[in-house]
């Protein structure tokens, strides 16, 4: 879990990410680009998290996977409008 949120939806939240993707893709394309793949990584997370979650990611503690994600959660949505 916390490999799919250090891995798939965070450095798309770096701002070094996003200006090289402004670089190679353009200015008009950065933040739909970033979107995209962070939603993938959030669907992939989704899955995963399907049959093991409770109150928390993994269960009715929190974990480590908790800490990772919160901040995601929040990057995502006020930064980039991600559905959630």
């Amino acid at each position: 879990v916390t490999a799919i949120v250090a891995s798939s939806i965070q450095p798309l939240q770096n701002l070094v990410v996003l200006k090289r993707i402004e670089e190679k893709i353009g200015p008009e394309e950065r933040l739909t680009w970033a979107k995209h793949y962070i939603e993938r990584g959030f669907n992939a997370l989704e899955k995963l998290l399907k049959n093991v979650a409770g109150k928390y990611c993994i269960g009715d503690q929190i974990t480590l996977a908790d800490v990772f994600l919160v901040p995601q959660v929040s990057g995502a949505v006020g930064r980039f409008n991600v559905d959630m």
